[in-house]
């Protein structure tokens, strides 16, 4: 049994894979937008965060990302530029 297309870590989501896995409500998307625009996030640091909320969500237990689990990966954001930036 091959495994080699089977992801067993978010993080190892690639862009286009995002889009066909990870889907987002309107409440989600807007906050998001709302996120990337005051965080200046780049294409990467945007997908960054949606793997860290898909995460959270799977710790969750919920199938959809939701507005908390965003916002919660955009807490660990602030901390990781506040003290790990350089």
């Amino acid at each position: 049994m091959l495994l080699s297309n089977v992801i067993l870590f978010n993080s190892r989501l690639n862009a286009g894979q995002i889009e066909e896995f990870i889907y987002l409500g309107k409440a989600e998307k807007s906050i998001l937008e709302q996120i990337y625009s005051k965080m200046k996030l780049s294409a990467r640091g945007y997908h960054r965060m949606l793997k860290v909320a898909r995460t959270i969500a799977d710790i969750d237990e919920n199938k959809d990302i939701l507005v908390k689990h965003i916002l919660e990966a955009a807490s660990y954001r602030s901390i990781e530029d506040k003290y790990w930036r350089l």
